[in-house]
């Protein structure tokens, strides 16, 4: 019965109808190997994961998420993937722990996903923004930088990284020294207002990365407070792909 349902979530995964906004991840494979070291960061309920571990079966997926309950059900969707392996903990700028502030259900939509809206960041706009969503409580979580992740799980390079951080993505890219430079494609939820407090806004972060060899290849803004944009390190850019024009930095 188990593996029945096992199918049957995979068959509805494979005809859903994309969310708006998101970027497809088949649309990645000009920029990856055919063995790709994924991080999901930020990983929710592991659709995202379970995807990636269905596209490159030859790759190895890493599954961040933070938030006790939600990263259960992470773990019950891929955690018996061969290829893929999940982490109860954030990512972030330094190694230890951290107040993870964690949003909930509240006004006319307690059962909508706002429990995929929690950050390391404290909420700013993001209040005024979606009054649905509430944050009432923090919680204290292990936190640990790429860096000293991937020198204590013996991983030597991170070709993708998948990053779903709430306005932390700024702060965690600027900590990983050491293995940034290794990595291919970043695909970042991006803001454009101050949704948490201290987030390094779109163009900000759009010209650090510019800094750091990468070119924006893709952006999908739908949303007033920002969007999802896929960088690319320059040099995998292959040689007639038509870079997009700038057009939603500002």
């Amino acid at each position: 019965m188990a593996s029945l349902r096992g199918l049957v979530q995979r068959v509805r995964q494979l005809f859903r109808k994309p969310p708006v906004g998101e970027i497809p991840k088949q649309w990645l494979r000009p920029f990856l190997p055919e063995n790709p070291v994924v991080v999901d960061c930020g990983a929710h309920y592991g659709f995202d994961s379970e995807e990636f571990s269905r596209l490159w079966p030859r790759g190895r997926v890493y599954s961040f998420e933070a938030l006790p309950s939600v990263y259960a059900k992470l773990h019950g969707r891929v955690g018996a993937l061969p290829n893929v392996r999940t982490f109860p903990l954030a990512l972030g700028d330094k190694d230890g722990t951290a107040q993870f502030h964690v949003s909930e259900g509240g006004g006319d939509r307690p059962d909508s996903d706002v429990d995929q809206s929690s950050s390391l960041l404290p909420p700013d706009e993001i209040l005024k923004l979606h009054p649905h969503i509430r944050f009432q409580r923090t919680i204290e979580v292990p936190v640990l930088t790429l860096d000293t992740w991937a020198a204590r799980e013996n991983v030597p390079r991170v070709d993708l990284l998948w990053l779903d951080m709430q306005g932390f993505e700024g702060r965690f890219l600027a900590a990983s020294t050491r293995m940034l430079p290794g990595v291919r494609v970043i695909h970042a939820e991006v803001n454009r207002l101050s949704n948490y407090a201290g987030v390094m806004l779109y163009p900000e972060l759009r010209a650090w990365l510019e800094a750091h060899g990468f070119v924006v290849v893709r952006e999908e803004m739908p949303w007033a407070d920002g969007g999802n944009v896929v960088f690319v390190r320059r040099e995998f850019v292959p040689p007639n792909f038509t870079l997009p024009a700038a057009k939603s930095a500002g």
